[in-house]
């Protein structure tokens, strides 16, 4: 095999030498079987720093096998361990592409959300373009999938409770940053610092669902949400999300900064970004007892499901998992009763 020469370029030697070994040793382990290699993210919009992630997506032709997806993953860890950058690098089928926008629920929320962004917000590094042979996800679909997607994100730094009260507490009350700077990154000098992007992503993804739900706009990107929620909302968050993106992104780096002053701003940040989750959660509520009312029985499970994960401790929800408690689906059934008991009915 010859060596490929990438079609693009981020501007930062190190980066572009990363990006372009990895497509060389893909092309090498997979021959003739990648479609085209997608760069994502902050490397895309010029706004990467140090601790940014090298973002990318590899589509492969057609279907992408089992043994395929277990030999990339292998291959990626041991990418992973000798990259001076961390990688975020994801492989799938065209077929699943191709395919996004067939279904009302779709269980793949990272399917769908790659899709969107390789389609509106993506640069080809090597291959075929196909961004425009993909098709749209359905704005019912997508919110769908965003609405449910800030709960997946919250949960881990808390440790994966199965059983999240309202409202939230954050996720380490003891801590400084009430444990919102536990995620450590790996910059591109390779040293690991502790970061702000918890505080990053959770916004980001909530402003998404919200824009989403309220406004029926996609967000390719975070920074693209980030800043579309100013245009749209004109409420007590908007100032908020426009310093979390200035600090925490632009200023500090995704660095914990280490000015007093500044450790003092990044503290506010963090309860702002615990009360915003719970603006998100008191919004989801409502959202969940549509959902309840759906005709589409997978898309009423899964919020009877969610309603049994999430203790809102309300007359209002609890009158509405009585009522499915008599649907004729058993799993409905049994997940309104999962749900009950955490109001003390069963």
């Amino acid at each position: 095999m010859s060596y490929v020469d990438v079609q693009t370029s981020t501007g930062i030697d190190q980066i572009d030498q990363t990006m372009t070994g990895l497509v060389n040793l893909v092309e090498m382990v997979f021959p003739d079987r990648v479609r085209g290699y997608y760069l994502e993210g902050s490397y895309v919009d010029g706004s990467a720093n140090m601790l940014s992630d090298l973002d990318m997506v590899i589509v492969f032709k057609q279907a992408l096998s089992e043994a395929e997806s277990q030999n990339f993953k292998r291959l990626l860890g041991a990418c992973k361990q000798m990259s001076s950058c961390a990688l975020d690098i994801a492989a799938l089928g065209e077929g699943q592409l191709f395919a996004v926008d067939t279904a009302d629920f779709h269980e793949d929320a990272l399917l769908v959300l790659t899709a969107t962004t390789l389609k509106f917000a993506s640069q080809l590094v090597y291959g075929d373009d196909i961004g425009t042979h993909i098709p749209q996800v359905p704005l019912d679909t997508y919110t769908r999938v965003l609405m449910h997607f800030p709960i997946l994100v919250m949960v881990g730094p808390r440790g994966h409770p199965q059983i999240l009260p309202f409202p939230i507490e954050s996720p380490d009350p003891d801590d400084q940053f009430l444990g919102y700077t536990g995620r450590r990154l790996q910059g591109r000098d390779g040293l690991i610092y502790p970061s702000t992007k918890r505080i990053v992503h959770s916004t980001a993804f909530i402003a998404s669902a919200l824009l989403a739900y309220q406004v029926g706009q996609y967000s390719p990107t975070k920074r693209q949400a980030m800043t579309a929620y100013g245009q749209h909302f004109d409420d007590e968050w908007s100032p908020f999300l426009e310093e979390v993106h200035e600090h925490c992104y632009i200023r500090w780096g995704y660095r914990v900064p280490e000015e007093p002053a500044d450790q003092v701003h990044l503290r506010m940040l963090a309860e702002q970004c615990l009360a915003f989750e719970n603006h998100f959660l008191s919004v989801y509520r409502t959202y969940l007892l549509e959902e309840l009312q759906h005709v589409n029985t997978r898309i009423q499970l899964v919020a009877a499901r969610r309603l049994g994960r999430i203790c809102y401790s309300d007359a209002v929800v609890r009158a509405a998992l009585e009522q499915i408690n008599q649907h004729y689906d058993p799993a409905i059934r049994e997940a309104a009763v999962a749900a009950l008991q955490l109001y003390g009915i069963a």
